[in-house]
């Protein structure tokens, strides 16, 4: 089966991320510390990493065996991830989602809703739910950040384009 280059090497920790350094070591302090706050937002262009990073960062939240911020990608609950079977991980393109009916279904299907929904214009979105007593924990990922307006206690994550030097 065909898989597009950038999935087949996507990191799977965030010490393989490259050029992004100061967003790695923020997520991996706030997991080693279990100070996460209650939603994400990735923003910047296209290939600066921020679906990477969610995805990493949903696996770490849900990880069996965190190491130092890390995804251990051996148990079950990482495996399941990267398989998309977990139930309680969901990827959703926003940009083809973003209808009142999406976000309604997307709000029935989960245990834990949010008080508030608004219309979606981002091309990424997770919702994981990361246990029974801790609710749910958005994760958005927007080439376009300055259209949000993220809800208090959301921490904004940015991305940049690095030059690379030879």
């Amino acid at each position: 089966m065909y898989q597009a280059l950038y999935r087949k090497y996507r990191p799977q920790t965030f010490d393989e991320v490259v050029g992004q350094l100061g967003v790695t070591q923020t997520l991996k302090t706030q997991l080693r510390t279990g100070r996460l706050s209650h939603a994400y937002l990735f923003t910047g262009s296209r290939g600066t990493g921020k679906t990477s990073c969610a995805k990493i960062l949903a696996k770490a939240v849900n990880c069996l065996n965190p190491q130092d911020g890390n995804p251990c990608n051996t148990c079950a609950a990482c495996r399941s991830i990267d398989a998309g079977s977990c139930m309680d991980v969901l990827e959703i393109d926003a940009a083809s989602n973003n209808g009142v009916d999406n976000v309604r279904d997307l709000r029935d299907d989960a245990i834990y809703t949010p008080s508030e929904v608004q219309r979606l214009d981002c091309p990424g979105l997770f919702f994981p739910a990361i246990g029974a007593g801790s609710g749910f924990f958005p994760l958005f990922c927007a080439s376009r950040g300055l259209g949000l307006q993220p809800v208090s206690k959301c921490m904004t994550v940015r991305t940049w384009f690095l030059p690379l030097c030879i």
